[in-house]
């Protein structure tokens, strides 16, 4: 999910959202300051003018992601938590089950 489309959903409060599933107005608030810091942060250019901050949801897991962006290629420049860690979480996940 990316925070400059505004459709973040869940990922300030670090839960997993459900199709449907209603925010409180504390939750929505809490959203929109996230939104607003983000826009503020991306339209300072303190990460230069070629790329931006975002933030997604992992398919696999369901956490957030904070990412860098290039906004030109798309590509990632910089992913916290790295995707390595995110894979090796997982598969701890799977061993213990």
């Amino acid at each position: 999910m990316d925070l400059n489309s505004i459709s973040v959903l869940g990922l300030y409060l670090n839960t997993a959202q459900t199709p449907g599933q209603v925010l409180s107005p504390r939750e929505r608030a809490e959203q929109a300051r996230l939104i607003q810091a983000v826009k503020s942060v991306n339209q300072s250019g303190v990460f230069g003018g070629s790329d931006e901050l975002t933030f997604a949801s992992d398919p696999e897991s369901g956490r957030p992601i904070i990412r860098l962006v290039n906004k030109e290629t798309k590509e990632v420049v910089r992913q916290i938590p790295a995707e390595y860690l995110l894979r090796l979480s997982e598969d701890a996940v799977r061993s213990t089950r």
